[in-house]
């Protein structure tokens, strides 16, 4: 059952939607109070800014491409995967045209390497590179090679390969990723923990296990240390599975209790993240 988007509580069978469909409530009362919170990422609200964006700025204008971008990180969050690649096309035809000049690499890089994680998402692993690899050179030209944005593109590079089965050369971009990712953040960083899962996960597609282990593991700690309780279930269950695979049961099983436990405190008993822990004990 769907909870309410303020108050947490089951909406019941006739819940209040929002125009945008990604935000539900339990009445008109908790809609209301929580509108300035989801103007933030509405994509109905979104979009009226692009359009207000255009008819102030102009149709082309850099403040219009701004607001397409953003509209399309919505979409990606909400995994509308088709409408968010649409935006940051838009938003690319207007970066990239010849009256910006290069006023707006820094941001045609950004939108480069989202519309990077849109194609693959949506498996168009052949053009996830070719994004990968343009968002990569324009942050060079900018002297920002060695930046949080360089990181972020050289993973994406890296699950590219990796899809692609060209898992040595995925490792590699991943390890870059990681270590320029520790050299920018410190270690005890979100991003570090993103990148040491993405090499997990090819670890695990290559059959090694064992060291995929010791990667989640260390990825755990960061995201404990970094991210607050609630943001651990879902590490703690691909942990807990993989502990499973690899024959440590006990382990395994003790780990996807202590996610259950979480789960249940932050997001109650019927919540999408119980359910995949339940199912993981149960298999």
């Amino acid at each position: 059952m769907a909870q309410c988007c303020r108050c947490n509580r089951s909406v019941g069978m006739h819940p209040v939607k929002c125009s945008c469909k990604a935000a539900v409530y339990c009445s008109a009362k908790c809609q209301v109070s929580h509108r300035k919170s989801h103007s933030k990422h509405c994509t109905g609200e979104l979009k009226k800014k692009v359009d207000e964006v255009r008819a102030k700025a102009g149709r082309d204008s850099r403040e219009a491409a701004e607001a397409l971008v953003a509209l399309g990180d919505i979409y990606e969050d909400q995994d509308q995967l088709s409408s968010a690649k649409g935006c940051y096309h838009d938003a690319l035809l207007i970066l990239r045209g010849g009256e910006h000049g290069g006023d707006c690499d820094e941001a045609a890089a950004y939108a480069l390497h989202k519309m990077s994680t849109v194609l693959l998402r949506l498996l168009d692993l052949d053009g996830a590179l070719a994004n990968c690899h343009e968002s990569l050179s324009l942050r060079e030209r900018l002297g920002d090679g060695q930046g949080p944005g360089a990181a972020q593109c050289l993973r994406t590079e890296g699950q590219v390969l990796a899809a692609l089965g060209r898992y040595k050369e995925g490792l590699s971009r991943l390890e870059a990723s990681f270590e320029l990712c520790v050299r920018v953040h410190g270690e005890a960083h979100e991003q570090v923990a993103t990148a040491l899962n993405c090499i997990g996960n090819v670890l695990v597609s290559q059959g090694r296990r064992p060291a995929a282990v010791k990667i989640f593991e260390r990825a755990v700690r960061i995201h404990r240390a970094t991210l607050g309780e609630a943001r651990t279930c879902l590490p703690l269950l691909g942990l807990g599975r993989l502990y499973l695979e690899t024959g440590a049961v006990e382990q395994g099983l003790e780990t996807l209790t202590e996610g259950l436990a979480i789960a249940k405190r932050h997001f109650g008993r019927w919540s999408q993240v119980a359910g995949k822990l339940l199912q993981a004990q149960a298999a």
